[in-house]
């Protein structure tokens, strides 16, 4: 008879218990799924101009690789064509290096877009110096890489342009 009193009072304390335990488990977890909810909310209001203003140095970038913007800074008088391509390439490479970091905040996709413009418009240059006489000036040089761009119809960089365009519209 002293088993069963004793079960008489353990018996609906640990349920008592139990149920205590359950409601506050479930009490706890709501909460805790309340403040990451709201802490994924904090994330996404900084995250997303910090996305955004990468997108928009990514094309400013793309715009400044341009050979249209980039050889009439690039360009002055007098100089050899093997010296305008090596300051062109100079200049993209240093561009592409001080926008590298931008590449954790766009997506894999968009990176190697801008990677391969940046190629792109190397080879441009290159193919460009290829085809110019020995002899050329910076000029003849410039001619040549405008003729490469007339036939092609697109700048190497456009494409990718519209990758970032289409990326950063999804963000707002």
């Amino acid at each position: 008879m002293a088993l069963t009193d004793v079960l008489m009072y353990i018996l609906p304390a640990f349920i008592v218990m139990m149920a205590m335990f359950f409601v506050t488990k479930r009490f706890l977890d709501r909460d805790a799924n309340i403040r990451m909810t709201e802490a994924r909310k904090e994330a996404h209001k900084t995250l997303v101009p910090l996305k955004l203003q990468a997108y928009e140095r990514l094309c400013i970038f793309l715009e400044r690789i341009s050979p249209i913007s980039l050889l009439p800074r690039t360009l002055t008088h007098g100089m050899s064509a093997a010296r305008l391509r090596s300051d062109l390439v100079n200049a993209i490479n240093s561009e592409f290096e001080h926008n590298v970091s931008q590449q954790i905040y766009v997506t894999a996709d968009a990176w190697q877009s801008v990677r391969n413009a940046k190629e792109e418009t190397i080879h441009l240059i290159h193919n460009a110096y290829d085809k110019t006489p020995d002899s050329s000036n910076g000029i003849e040089l410039s001619r040549s890489i405008y003729e490469l761009i007339s036939k092609s119809g697109t700048v190497p960089s456009e494409s990718a342009l519209n990758i970032l365009r289409a990326e950063a519209g999804k963000l707002i």
